[in-house]
């Protein structure tokens, strides 16, 4: 259910817990205790799912026993809660010139408003919800953002 939707972040006390190949990650007992206090973790093992907007915690599982199939009502519950806050939270960014953009290929895109568009050389500047500003090359683009470029560009030179 979640493949695809969440980022999942085992943390656990002071083990080393990374499921990556070839990689061990440590926390001290300190750090992880700060987490649990931070979203309400007081039982282990917990899940707390958190809304990519804001941090707003929509599910939180103190403990887990033998309530499976609650864990997993509550799981899905909070996931699409958060993916009606980050909906709705995308929704306002539109309307301050956010939008999907799209690689050429059509398996990437980037939720991101135009900083600016360097016709001279082919870069387009991409500023993200976070603040972050990419650089890329324009053919890397689908079809249809080149298309919305340029008719950013034709409005401009008939003003």
């Amino acid at each position: 259910y979640c493949e695809g939707r969440v980022i999942r972040i085992k943390i656990d006390s002071g083990a080393a817990i990374d499921d990556s190949p070839g990689k061990s990650t440590r926390y001290s007992l300190s750090a992880i205790n700060r987490l649990a206090n931070k979203y309400g973790i007081d039982r282990r093992p917990g899940i707390v799912v958190i809304s990519p907007h804001g941090g707003k915690v929509t599910a939180r599982i103190n403990g887990m026993g033998d309530y499976l199939y609650d864990v997993q009502t509550e799981i899905e519950a909070g996931v699409e809660k958060a993916e009606a806050d980050y909906a709705a939270y995308k929704q306002t960014l539109k309307a301050k010139g956010y939008r999907e953009w799209h690689n050429r290929h059509g398996n990437a895109t980037i939720f991101a408003k135009l900083m600016r568009f360097d016709e001279k050389n082919n870069y387009v500047y991409l500023k993200e919800p976070g603040g972050k500003v990419t650089k890329t090359r324009l053919e890397s683009f689908s079809k249809e953002d080149i298309s919305y470029l340029d008719s950013i560009s034709q409005d401009k030179a008939t003003r």
